[in-house]
Protein backbone atom coordinates (compact mmCIF):
# COMPACT_ATOMS: atom_id res chain seq x y z
CA UNK A 1 0.00 0.00 0.00
CA UNK A 2 1.06 3.07 -1.08
CA UNK A 3 0.64 5.83 2.12
CA UNK A 4 2.80 8.56 0.24
CA UNK A 5 3.73 10.87 -2.61
CA UNK A 6 6.85 12.64 -3.76
CA UNK A 7 6.10 16.31 -4.22
CA UNK A 8 5.06 16.89 -7.76
CA UNK A 9 6.66 20.07 -9.35
CA UNK A 10 10.40 20.68 -10.11
CA UNK A 11 11.12 24.17 -8.71
CA UNK A 12 13.44 26.44 -10.10
CA UNK A 13 15.21 29.94 -9.04
CA UNK A 14 16.71 32.33 -10.50
CA UNK A 15 15.52 32.65 -13.89
CA UNK A 16 18.95 34.45 -15.19
CA UNK A 17 20.24 31.18 -15.00
CA UNK A 18 18.25 28.81 -16.55
CA UNK A 19 20.30 28.80 -19.49
CA UNK A 20 23.37 27.56 -17.86
CA UNK A 21 21.41 25.22 -15.65
CA UNK A 22 19.83 23.38 -19.07
CA UNK A 23 23.98 22.91 -20.16
CA UNK A 24 25.07 21.22 -17.07
CA UNK A 25 27.83 18.91 -17.65
CA UNK A 26 29.52 18.89 -14.50
CA UNK A 27 32.23 21.72 -15.63
CA UNK A 28 32.54 25.05 -13.84
CA UNK A 29 31.65 27.92 -16.23
CA UNK A 30 31.31 31.53 -15.86
CA UNK A 31 33.41 31.49 -12.40
CA UNK A 32 30.56 29.32 -11.31
CA UNK A 33 30.28 25.88 -9.79
CA UNK A 34 28.11 23.18 -10.08
CA UNK A 35 26.81 20.81 -7.34
CA UNK A 36 24.39 18.15 -6.39
CA UNK A 37 22.32 17.47 -3.54
CA UNK A 38 21.41 13.88 -3.48
CA UNK A 39 21.31 13.42 -7.40
CA UNK A 40 17.96 15.27 -6.47
CA UNK A 41 18.57 19.15 -7.31
CA UNK A 42 21.13 20.66 -9.24
CA UNK A 43 22.67 23.82 -7.82
CA UNK A 44 25.43 26.72 -9.18
CA UNK A 45 27.75 28.18 -6.54
CA UNK A 46 30.14 31.01 -6.45
CA UNK A 47 32.29 29.19 -4.90
CA UNK A 48 33.14 25.00 -4.62
CA UNK A 49 31.53 23.31 -1.63
CA UNK A 50 34.62 21.44 -0.92
CA UNK A 51 37.01 23.80 0.91
CA UNK A 52 36.83 22.21 4.00
CA UNK A 53 39.40 23.95 6.82
CA UNK A 54 38.28 21.58 9.66
CA UNK A 55 36.13 19.06 10.72
CA UNK A 56 35.77 18.47 14.56
CA UNK A 57 33.44 15.82 16.46
CA UNK A 58 31.08 17.27 19.44
CA UNK A 59 28.93 15.19 20.49
CA UNK A 60 26.71 12.03 20.39
CA UNK A 61 23.24 12.84 20.39
CA UNK A 62 21.99 10.45 23.00
CA UNK A 63 18.45 11.31 24.53
CA UNK A 64 17.92 11.80 27.97
CA UNK A 65 14.90 9.90 29.10
CA UNK A 66 12.86 11.30 32.07
CA UNK A 67 12.76 9.16 34.87
CA UNK A 68 9.53 11.52 36.29
CA UNK A 69 7.05 9.34 38.41
CA UNK A 70 4.69 7.62 36.33
CA UNK A 71 2.94 5.26 34.16
CA UNK A 72 4.25 5.20 30.48
CA UNK A 73 0.45 5.52 29.59
CA UNK A 74 0.42 8.41 31.79
CA UNK A 75 -1.12 10.78 29.54
CA UNK A 76 1.09 13.99 29.88
CA UNK A 77 0.84 18.24 29.23
CA UNK A 78 3.33 20.51 28.72
CA UNK A 79 3.29 24.33 28.68
CA UNK A 80 5.97 25.51 25.24
CA UNK A 81 5.30 28.76 25.65
CA UNK A 82 7.15 28.63 29.09
CA UNK A 83 10.40 27.45 27.54
CA UNK A 84 13.04 30.83 27.47
CA UNK A 85 14.23 32.79 24.73
CA UNK A 86 17.58 31.79 25.10
CA UNK A 87 20.09 31.29 22.00
CA UNK A 88 19.57 28.16 20.39
CA UNK A 89 17.98 26.33 23.52
CA UNK A 90 16.84 23.30 21.88
CA UNK A 91 14.61 20.74 24.10
CA UNK A 92 13.92 17.30 22.71
CA UNK A 93 10.13 16.83 24.32
CA UNK A 94 9.95 13.23 23.43
CA UNK A 95 11.62 10.58 21.07
CA UNK A 96 11.25 6.85 19.64
CA UNK A 97 14.06 4.90 17.67
CA UNK A 98 13.02 6.78 14.41
CA UNK A 99 11.20 10.14 15.64
CA UNK A 100 12.20 12.90 17.45
CA UNK A 101 9.30 15.97 19.06
CA UNK A 102 11.68 18.76 19.91
CA UNK A 103 10.58 22.49 20.76
CA UNK A 104 13.39 25.33 19.37
CA UNK A 105 13.72 28.74 20.57
CA UNK A 106 15.66 31.45 19.63
CA UNK A 107 16.29 34.77 20.85
CA UNK A 108 17.72 37.09 18.26
CA UNK A 109 20.74 35.07 17.50
CA UNK A 110 20.38 32.48 14.54
CA UNK A 111 20.69 28.71 14.92
CA UNK A 112 23.38 26.95 14.16
CA UNK A 113 23.56 25.72 10.68
CA UNK A 114 22.65 22.19 10.26
CA UNK A 115 22.86 19.50 8.03
CA UNK A 116 21.10 16.46 9.52
CA UNK A 117 21.88 13.60 7.53
CA UNK A 118 20.09 11.14 9.22
CA UNK A 119 16.17 12.83 9.46
CA UNK A 120 13.58 15.18 7.36
CA UNK A 121 12.76 18.53 9.64
CA UNK A 122 8.93 19.74 9.89
CA UNK A 123 8.32 22.80 11.79
CA UNK A 124 5.88 24.99 13.15
CA UNK A 125 6.70 28.62 13.84
CA UNK A 126 4.17 29.39 16.76
CA UNK A 127 5.74 32.89 17.33
CA UNK A 128 8.42 35.52 15.25
CA UNK A 129 9.41 35.71 11.86
CA UNK A 130 12.43 35.69 9.35
CA UNK A 131 14.88 34.33 7.23
CA UNK A 132 15.59 30.46 6.56
CA UNK A 133 18.84 30.19 4.81
CA UNK A 134 19.71 27.17 2.98
CA UNK A 135 21.90 25.51 0.44
CA UNK A 136 19.44 26.79 -2.20
CA UNK A 137 18.95 30.09 -1.02
CA UNK A 138 17.03 32.08 1.81
CA UNK A 139 13.30 32.10 2.49
CA UNK A 140 10.81 34.41 5.13
CA UNK A 141 9.14 31.94 7.62
CA UNK A 142 6.47 33.43 10.22
CA UNK A 143 4.39 32.58 12.70
CA UNK A 144 1.57 30.17 11.36
CA UNK A 145 4.25 28.89 8.54
CA UNK A 146 4.90 24.69 8.52
CA UNK A 147 8.85 24.71 7.60
CA UNK A 148 9.87 21.62 5.80
CA UNK A 149 13.85 20.94 5.37
CA UNK A 150 14.67 17.51 4.21
CA UNK A 151 17.34 15.37 4.98
CA UNK A 152 20.99 17.14 2.91
CA UNK A 153 20.11 20.39 3.28
CA UNK A 154 21.39 22.67 5.27
CA UNK A 155 19.33 25.06 7.15
CA UNK A 156 20.23 28.06 8.72
CA UNK A 157 17.30 30.26 11.25
CA UNK A 158 17.72 34.31 11.42
CA UNK A 159 14.93 35.42 13.42
CA UNK A 160 14.02 39.02 13.10
CA UNK A 161 12.53 38.75 16.74
CA UNK A 162 12.42 36.09 19.20
CA UNK A 163 10.97 32.81 17.67
CA UNK A 164 9.38 29.35 19.06
CA UNK A 165 9.03 26.42 17.10
CA UNK A 166 7.85 23.28 17.61
CA UNK A 167 8.49 20.21 15.48
CA UNK A 168 9.27 16.49 14.72
CA UNK A 169 12.24 15.12 13.17
CA UNK A 170 11.56 11.75 11.23
CA UNK A 171 14.40 9.35 9.99
CA UNK A 172 11.89 7.90 7.76
CA UNK A 173 11.37 10.96 6.00
CA UNK A 174 8.03 12.84 5.40
CA UNK A 175 5.90 13.34 2.19
CA UNK A 176 2.61 14.31 1.05
CA UNK A 177 0.16 11.44 1.63
CA UNK A 178 -1.09 9.39 -0.85
CA UNK A 179 -4.32 11.44 -3.05
CA UNK A 180 -7.91 9.81 -2.57
CA UNK A 181 -9.32 9.29 -6.35
CA UNK A 182 -11.68 11.94 -5.18
CA UNK A 183 -9.21 14.62 -3.80
CA UNK A 184 -8.31 17.61 -5.40
CA UNK A 185 -4.82 18.35 -6.58
CA UNK A 186 -4.88 21.43 -4.01
CA UNK A 187 -5.32 18.78 -0.92
CA UNK A 188 -3.64 19.40 1.58
CA UNK A 189 -2.48 22.36 0.00
CA UNK A 190 -1.25 23.81 -3.63
CA UNK A 191 2.27 23.29 -4.30
CA UNK A 192 2.35 26.84 -6.20
CA UNK A 193 1.71 28.63 -2.80
CA UNK A 194 5.02 27.58 -1.16
CA UNK A 195 7.74 29.93 -0.15
CA UNK A 196 10.55 28.20 -1.78
CA UNK A 197 14.49 29.70 -1.27
CA UNK A 198 15.28 32.35 -4.11
CA UNK A 199 18.82 32.71 -4.20
CA UNK A 200 20.55 36.31 -4.26
CA UNK A 201 17.54 38.19 -3.06
CA UNK A 202 19.09 39.02 0.17
CA UNK A 203 22.80 38.77 1.48
CA UNK A 204 23.71 35.52 3.18
CA UNK A 205 25.11 35.78 6.31
CA UNK A 206 29.19 34.88 6.38
CA UNK A 207 28.64 31.75 8.58
CA UNK A 208 31.47 29.35 8.01
CA UNK A 209 30.92 26.62 10.06
CA UNK A 210 28.21 23.82 9.28
CA UNK A 211 26.67 21.33 12.33
CA UNK A 212 26.55 18.05 10.68
CA UNK A 213 24.42 14.83 12.25
CA UNK A 214 25.25 11.71 10.83
CA UNK A 215 24.08 8.46 12.73
CA UNK A 216 23.41 10.36 15.99
CA UNK A 217 26.76 12.06 15.97
CA UNK A 218 26.73 15.62 15.76
CA UNK A 219 30.32 17.38 14.33
CA UNK A 220 31.49 20.56 13.38
CA UNK A 221 32.52 21.28 9.55
CA UNK A 222 34.96 24.49 9.22
CA UNK A 223 34.47 26.34 5.14
CA UNK A 224 36.68 28.36 4.15
CA UNK A 225 33.76 30.65 2.51
CA UNK A 226 30.33 30.84 3.53
CA UNK A 227 27.98 27.72 2.31
CA UNK A 228 25.77 29.97 1.22
CA UNK A 229 27.00 30.69 -2.26
CA UNK A 230 24.18 29.00 -4.45
CA UNK A 231 22.96 31.23 -7.80
CA UNK A 232 20.32 29.29 -8.94
CA UNK A 233 19.06 25.53 -8.69
CA UNK A 234 16.31 23.29 -9.73
CA UNK A 235 15.34 19.83 -9.13
CA UNK A 236 12.88 17.91 -6.82
CA UNK A 237 14.86 18.07 -3.18
CA UNK A 238 13.84 21.46 -1.62
CA UNK A 239 13.00 23.26 1.66
CA UNK A 240 10.20 25.53 1.97
CA UNK A 241 7.63 27.29 3.81
CA UNK A 242 3.89 27.09 3.62
CA UNK A 243 1.44 28.98 5.91
CA UNK A 244 -1.24 27.32 7.80
CA UNK A 245 -3.67 29.28 6.37
CA UNK A 246 -2.69 27.88 2.72
CA UNK A 247 -3.52 24.34 3.64
CA UNK A 248 -7.24 22.74 2.37
CA UNK A 249 -8.99 19.29 3.71
CA UNK A 250 -12.35 18.02 2.78
CA UNK A 251 -15.24 18.50 5.08
CA UNK A 252 -18.28 16.71 6.17
CA UNK A 253 -21.48 16.89 7.84
CA UNK A 254 -22.62 13.83 9.02
CA UNK A 255 -19.68 12.24 11.12
CA UNK A 256 -16.67 13.90 13.04
CA UNK A 257 -13.98 13.56 10.35
CA UNK A 258 -10.78 12.36 12.42
CA UNK A 259 -7.16 13.13 12.07
CA UNK A 260 -6.34 11.54 9.30
CA UNK A 261 -8.46 13.35 7.07
CA UNK A 262 -6.26 16.40 7.87
CA UNK A 263 -2.98 14.91 7.16
CA UNK A 264 -0.23 17.28 5.85
CA UNK A 265 2.81 15.05 6.12
CA UNK A 266 3.90 11.36 6.66
CA UNK A 267 6.86 8.94 6.76
CA UNK A 268 6.52 6.40 3.72
CA UNK A 269 5.56 3.64 5.92
CA UNK A 270 3.34 5.67 7.90
CA UNK A 271 5.29 5.34 11.32
CA UNK A 272 5.11 9.48 11.82
CA UNK A 273 2.26 11.04 10.28
CA UNK A 274 1.64 14.95 10.53
CA UNK A 275 -2.02 16.52 10.52
CA UNK A 276 -3.24 20.22 10.86
CA UNK A 277 -6.38 21.03 12.84
CA UNK A 278 -7.88 24.24 11.50
CA UNK A 279 -10.23 26.68 11.39
CA UNK A 280 -13.37 24.85 10.21
CA UNK A 281 -17.41 24.11 10.31
CA UNK A 282 -18.02 21.85 13.00
CA UNK A 283 -20.69 19.48 13.50
CA UNK A 284 -19.69 17.76 16.70
CA UNK A 285 -17.28 17.34 19.04
CA UNK A 286 -14.54 14.40 18.68
CA UNK A 287 -15.34 11.08 19.87
CA UNK A 288 -13.67 9.93 23.01
CA UNK A 289 -11.16 7.26 21.67
CA UNK A 290 -8.19 4.97 22.16
CA UNK A 291 -5.01 6.00 20.44
CA UNK A 292 -3.70 3.35 18.28
CA UNK A 293 -0.76 5.49 17.80
CA UNK A 294 0.72 8.07 20.40
CA UNK A 295 -0.52 11.68 19.73
CA UNK A 296 1.42 14.70 20.73
CA UNK A 297 -0.93 17.73 20.09
CA UNK A 298 0.54 21.40 19.92
CA UNK A 299 -2.29 24.14 20.07
CA UNK A 300 -1.30 26.89 18.17
CA UNK A 301 -5.04 28.51 19.15
CA UNK A 302 -6.90 28.23 22.19
CA UNK A 303 -7.98 24.73 21.44
CA UNK A 304 -12.16 24.03 22.37
CA UNK A 305 -12.12 20.27 23.32
CA UNK A 306 -10.02 21.23 25.96
CA UNK A 307 -11.74 23.48 27.59
CA UNK A 308 -12.01 22.72 30.84
CA UNK A 309 -9.04 21.19 31.21
CA UNK A 310 -6.65 22.49 34.59
CA UNK A 311 -3.68 24.32 34.17
CA UNK A 312 -4.41 25.95 31.26
CA UNK A 313 -4.21 22.85 29.18
CA UNK A 314 -5.87 23.45 25.42
CA UNK A 315 -4.75 27.55 25.68
CA UNK A 316 -2.19 28.78 23.00
CA UNK A 317 1.09 27.28 23.39
CA UNK A 318 0.59 24.63 25.48
CA UNK A 319 0.67 20.80 24.43
CA UNK A 320 -0.43 17.47 25.20
CA UNK A 321 0.92 14.10 24.67
CA UNK A 322 -1.32 11.14 24.84
CA UNK A 323 -0.04 7.54 24.63
CA UNK A 324 -1.40 4.27 23.55
CA UNK A 325 -3.33 2.80 26.14
CA UNK A 326 -5.74 5.15 28.15
CA UNK A 327 -8.84 6.59 26.61
CA UNK A 328 -8.87 10.67 26.39
CA UNK A 329 -11.19 12.92 23.94
CA UNK A 330 -13.21 16.34 24.99
CA UNK A 331 -13.32 17.64 28.22
CA UNK A 332 -16.40 17.84 30.46
CA UNK A 333 -16.81 21.12 30.27
CA UNK A 334 -17.06 21.00 26.10
CA UNK A 335 -19.40 18.05 26.46
CA UNK A 336 -21.54 19.76 28.89
CA UNK A 337 -21.38 23.27 26.93
CA UNK A 338 -21.97 21.48 23.36
CA UNK A 339 -25.41 22.29 21.65
CA UNK A 340 -25.98 20.22 18.19
CA UNK A 341 -27.32 22.27 15.33
CA UNK A 342 -30.42 21.86 13.92
CA UNK A 343 -29.15 22.02 10.95
CA UNK A 344 -26.09 22.28 8.25
CA UNK A 345 -26.00 25.83 8.13
CA UNK A 346 -25.69 26.40 12.02
CA UNK A 347 -22.80 24.21 12.06
CA UNK A 348 -20.49 26.90 14.11
CA UNK A 349 -16.87 28.13 12.94
CA UNK A 350 -14.49 27.17 15.39
CA UNK A 351 -11.08 29.28 15.04
CA UNK A 352 -8.75 26.28 16.01
CA UNK A 353 -5.64 25.57 15.29
CA UNK A 354 -3.72 22.71 16.56
CA UNK A 355 -0.51 20.84 15.14
CA UNK A 356 -0.39 16.82 15.63
CA UNK A 357 2.43 14.51 15.32
CA UNK A 358 1.43 10.64 15.59
CA UNK A 359 3.80 8.34 16.42
CA UNK A 360 3.50 4.06 15.78
CA UNK A 361 6.49 3.47 17.81
CA UNK A 362 5.94 4.74 21.71
CA UNK A 363 7.19 8.02 22.66
CA UNK A 364 9.18 8.22 25.59
CA UNK A 365 8.94 11.40 27.68
CA UNK A 366 12.55 13.28 27.98
CA UNK A 367 14.57 15.25 30.62
CA UNK A 368 13.82 18.56 28.54
CA UNK A 369 9.64 18.18 28.87
CA UNK A 370 10.52 18.03 33.03
CA UNK A 371 10.49 21.96 34.03
CA UNK A 372 7.34 22.46 31.57
CA UNK A 373 4.57 19.52 32.43
CA UNK A 374 1.29 20.54 33.58
CA UNK A 375 0.60 18.09 36.97
CA UNK A 376 -2.32 16.79 37.14
CA UNK A 377 -3.74 16.58 33.44
CA UNK A 378 -4.56 12.69 33.27
CA UNK A 379 -6.99 13.33 36.28
CA UNK A 380 -8.53 16.32 34.45
CA UNK A 381 -11.19 14.40 33.02
CA UNK A 382 -12.25 13.18 36.23
CA UNK A 383 -11.98 16.27 38.71
CA UNK A 384 -14.31 17.73 35.70
CA UNK A 385 -16.60 15.40 35.87
CA UNK A 386 -17.17 15.19 39.67
CA UNK A 387 -17.34 19.11 39.27
CA UNK A 388 -20.32 18.75 36.97
CA UNK A 389 -22.18 16.37 39.01
CA UNK A 390 -21.77 18.36 41.81
CA UNK A 391 -23.79 21.10 40.31
CA UNK A 392 -26.33 18.35 38.51
CA UNK A 393 -27.03 16.11 41.62
CA UNK A 394 -30.21 15.46 40.09
CA UNK A 395 -29.12 14.56 36.51
CA UNK A 396 -26.06 12.36 37.15
CA UNK A 397 -25.52 9.69 40.04
CA UNK A 398 -22.28 9.23 42.43
CA UNK A 399 -19.25 8.58 40.88
CA UNK A 400 -19.27 5.74 38.33
CA UNK A 401 -23.31 6.18 37.71
CA UNK A 402 -24.95 6.24 34.60
CA UNK A 403 -26.69 9.60 33.43
CA UNK A 404 -26.79 11.19 30.30
CA UNK A 405 -25.53 14.91 29.21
Amino acid sequence: MEYTREFNLEKRASPAREELLAKMDGSPHDNLYPMKIGFKTLTLLRKPPTLVKAIRRLRSDEAVLSDYEGSNVTPRAFKICDLPFTPNHQSLLATNDGTRIIALTLGRNRSFPIRDMDADHLWYVYEGSGTCFTDLGPFPYRAGDLVYVPRLILSHFAPNNPTRLVGIQSEKGLRLPSSRPYDNIEIPFDECALQVPMPDVIEAPDVRTVHVRRGGVWSEVEYAYSPFQCVAWKGKLYPFAIHTSKLNFASTQSVHPDPSNFTVFASPDASAVVSVLGPRREHSLPYHHLNEWDEVLFMARRYGARKGSSGGVGDSGTMTLHPQGVFHGPQMAAVENWKRPESPEQHPWVNDLAIMFETRAPLCLCKDAEPILIEGYEKSWFESWKEYQSRHPTVMGGVGGWGGW
